[in-house]
């Protein structure tokens, strides 16, 4: 803050908590054929819910995983079955939902 008189004064910021970011999706590799596979990080070992669903919003296949500290690559197989497509891939753990688009598409 700045004075009438040009006096410059700071103001005490405090930092209450840094946001971070307890599962994030790290990256899915689309489009997929047979499995979906996608990588998470977590800063805590946890249950991992995932499903895929069609553009109707009904689930076409659902796992749960189990996952450690760090770098989790986990895979949904199965999926050979399904037609090609649009998808959404959506996984909740500790609270934290994501969702992403994924594309269906046989070689």
């Amino acid at each position: 803050m700045i004075s009438q008189s040009g006096h410059i004064t700071y103001s005490r910021i405090i930092q209450l908590s840094s946001k971070q970011e307890i599962f994030t999706l790290l990256s899915v590799i689309n489009p997929f054929n047979n499995q979906v596979s996608f990588d998470v990080s977590s800063v805590k070992t946890g249950i991992v819910k995932a499903e895929i669903l069609d553009q109707s919003g009904k689930v076409v296949r659902k796992k749960e995983f189990t996952i450690t500290e760090g770098v989790n690559t986990l895979v949904i197989d199965k999926t050979e079955l399904l037609s090609n497509g649009i998808y959404f891939l959506r996984a909740e753990s500790a609270g934290t939902l994501i969702q992403k688009i994924i594309l269906k598409q046989n070689k």
